[in-house]
């Protein structure tokens, strides 16, 4: 007696629908590891143009007054102050007539100071602690 096939049986349906579902979840892990690497990317890379603001020969910055929450800085260009600071966990720099550039987003900490002729920062964002020392030499 022939059989006749004419489709396909429950278990050949049942391994076919589990390697689609191992396929998708394989694509999502994937998907959100590579957009994790991309925020902290991004992070990392809004934090080096920050320093790179700061270190800047178009300002030639010199710290003024430091604490832990901010900075007052000069430049030696413009004869101008400036004001590092944080609000709304944004990292501003302020100048003295009121206007400001945002320079880091998402800041969760800062913490500022000062040790010999250095300016050291550190900032935690997205849970990731970054941290520079800028040679601005204290007047």
């Amino acid at each position: 007696m022939k059989s006749k096939r004419l489709g396909f049986t429950l278990i050949e349906t049942v391994v076919s629908l589990g390697l689609i579902a191992v396929g998708i979840s394989l694509m999502l892990m994937t998907s959100r590891l590579m957009r994790t690497d991309v925020n902290v990317q991004n992070q990392t890379l809004q934090f080096y143009r920050f320093v790179d603001v700061l270190e800047s020969h178009h300002f030639q910055f010199k710290v003024d007054h430091c604490t832990a929450e901010a900075v007052q800085l000069t430049s030696q260009t413009e004869q101008q102050r400036y004001y590092l600071l944080v609000s709304k966990q944004t990292v501003k720099l302020r100048t003295s007539q009121g206007g400001y550039m945002p320079l880091l987003m998402d800041v969760q900490k800062t913490e500022f100071s000062v040790h010999q002729q250095w300016l050291i920062i550190k900032i935690l964002m997205g849970g990731k602690w970054y941290e520079a020392h800028a040679p601005l030499a204290s007047r």
